[in-house]
């Protein structure tokens, strides 16, 4: 592919992930897209003949976007006390810069739950590493008894429920003041760490 098809593609992608994350697929005309790229909609249908297909490549690389930020950690070496506090900090701090994604995520989840799954069928996401790593500690009685599925999600839901649920923490908590919010945010990486760490020790 040529630079400027390159170029052409990414510059559809963007757009379209910007419309889509605002607007949702439901919501979503080819027309705004390519409005929204500056190019026309011959040229947009060129480059994907249908929404499905362009919200496919938009939502699988919000995806590996989303799983790329950690897996990296999750299937590196470091011992469970290492990277138990790296997963959650790394994850706070790129929700933090990009609460969209979850709620993209969520919200795409509930209306297009086929297309959704499908294409999470067609992402290899691969926390082997980490589930082998939780399994073996299980067996040599180093950790409590758990089933790495499941201190899997608690590590995520802990860290990204905050995040999706600002505007009504902020609100209920602290008054509608962002400030306190962002300490709250920051004081969280310490407490999710030590609140997972003694349910597994």
């Amino acid at each position: 592919m040529s630079d400027l098809k390159q170029d052409t593609e990414r510059n559809i992608l963007q757009a379209a992930s910007r419309v889509f994350i605002k607007k949702g697929m439901g919501g979503t005309r080819m027309q705004e897209i390519a409005d929204e790229a500056k190019i026309n909609k011959s040229l947009l249908h060129y480059y994907y003949r249908s929404k499905q297909l362009l919200f496919e490549a938009v939502f699988k690389n919000t995806m590996l976007e989303f799983i790329a930020i950690i897996s990296k950690i999750f299937n590196s070496d470091e011992e469970l006390k290492i990277k138990i506090p790296l997963i959650v900090e790394t994850y706070t701090d790129y929700l933090g810069k990009n609460p969209y994604i979850i709620s993209f995520i969520l919200r795409e989840l509930q209306s297009e739950p086929k297309i959704i799954l499908k294409i999470v069928e067609m992402i290899e996401i691969k926390f082997f590493k980490f589930f082998n790593q939780v399994a073996q500690e299980v067996s040599e009685k180093k950790i409590k008894e758990i089933k790495p599925e499941h201190l899997f999600i608690n590590i995520l839901s802990l860290t990204i429920f905050p995040i999706i649920a600002k505007p009504l923490i902020r609100a209920a908590l602290m008054k509608g003041d962002n400030e306190k919010y962002m300490q709250f945010i920051e004081e969280r990486k310490k407490v999710v760490a030590d609140f997972i760490f003694s349910a597994i020790y």
